[in-house]
């Protein structure tokens, strides 16, 4: 298997993971599977956040290219599910 892509698999993970515990353990927001619904919704994000950010190219170094993208497409997406999960509130 390539390097690069165990590396870009690994910059996923790393901002995944970031993204859900920050979410479930320090914003303390309840998704469905608590952590492990979290880290599954934040790789998703972070895949598409990656895919975003191969088009998008951004003048850094090919670590940086790869982990911020990553790393907002996360946040965004565990954002967007804690926002629809606050307007199914009212």
């Amino acid at each position: 298997m390539n390097h690069s892509l165990i590396n870009i698999a690994l910059i996923y993970f790393i901002s995944a993971t970031t993204a859900a515990t920050f979410f479930v353990f320090l914003l303390k927001v309840k998704f469905l599977g608590n952590f492990w619904g979290a880290l599954t919704l934040a790789l998703i994000g972070a895949f598409l956040g990656g895919m975003l950010g191969s088009l998008v190219p951004i003048i850094f170094s090919r670590s940086l290219q790869s982990f911020i993208p990553a790393i907002s497409g996360s946040f965004l997406m565990l954002y967007f599910f804690r926002w629809l999960s606050v307007l199914q509130d009212y």
